[in-house]
């Protein structure tokens, strides 16, 4: 698999180029919102990306055991969870009637409606549900390791056990960029569920890898391609990996008897 696989054209500088994050590394901008199909195409071949990087970190972590690992929990479902994506957008983008054919089969339209105009809804649910089912996998990976700490407390929030794993590990506060890294993506699933719309009371802004993001209560921000989901990925991975990379990580693992 290549490394350098997240190449797009940039609609600012009107060249094809690669991105940092979200950010053309050619002008430094971030690219205006594509056409349905080519925002596909950037999806898969960022994930593509992010599933390289955690392949090479594979190599060392599987030499963990496996009984009762909180890592191997979390690459199994990271795994299921990432190739289930990619056949997602793979069929979506080259195989468009496999997923016309199976809605109308299933009742999702009738003779008489265009098919495509239902993709992009679908694609919405599925945006939702790999969002939703990954930030689950992190918060089960986090229980286990909060559970194998030396003072397991229990929380019942996504917020509540990131802002305790980032005080013991001393990670950063509420207000630091590595905490919005899961407080995003937590912001943005609950923006897919509530059909696009935040209806947070409180504005929501933040600014991330120099990309800066605004939720205003009641209105519809445009954070919910697969460039953002995609996005979420990056930086949810990358706080997973500087949490398998802390000195004190092998601390959170199961005690073993000799």
């Amino acid at each position: 698999m290549s490394k350098d696989v997240t190449r797009i054209h940039c609609n600012h500088c009107n060249k094809i180029t690669t991105v940092n994050y979200l950010l053309c590394i050619t002008c430094g901008n971030l690219p205006k919102k594509t056409d349905f199909i080519k925002e596909l195409t950037f999806g898969r071949a960022q994930l593509h990306a992010e599933m390289y990087k955690f392949n090479e970190k594979i190599e060392i972590l599987n030499k963990i055991p496996n009984d009762d690992n909180p890592w191997a929990e979390f690459r199994n479902g990271f795994l299921s969870i990432s190739y289930s994506a990619l056949i997602n957008l793979e069929v979506m983008i080259k195989e468009p009637h496999v997923y016309n054919n199976a809605l109308k089969q299933f009742g999702r339209f009738t003779n008489s409606e265009k098919p495509d105009s239902f993709l992009p809804t679908q694609d919405l649910y599925n945006k939702d549900s790999f969002l939703t089912l990954f930030l689950f996998t992190i918060e089960n990976f986090f229980d286990n390791l909060i559970r194998n700490s030396t003072k397991p407390k229990k929380y019942t929030t996504l917020y509540d056990k990131t802002k305790y794993l980032f005080e013991i590990l001393n990670l950063g506060n509420e207000q630091s960029e590595l905490f919005y890294q899961v407080l995003f993506p937590l912001e943005l699933r609950n923006l897919l569920h509530a059909n696009g719309i935040y209806n947070n009371s409180k504005p929501f802004d933040v600014t991330i890898k120099k990309i800066n993001f605004k939720f205003i209560p009641n209105n519809i921000p445009e954070y919910a391609s697969w460039i953002h989901i995609c996005f979420c990925f990056t930086i949810l991975m990358e706080v997973i990996n500087i949490i398998f990379d802390h000195p004190h990580f092998s601390r959170f693992l199961p005690k073993r008897d000799n």
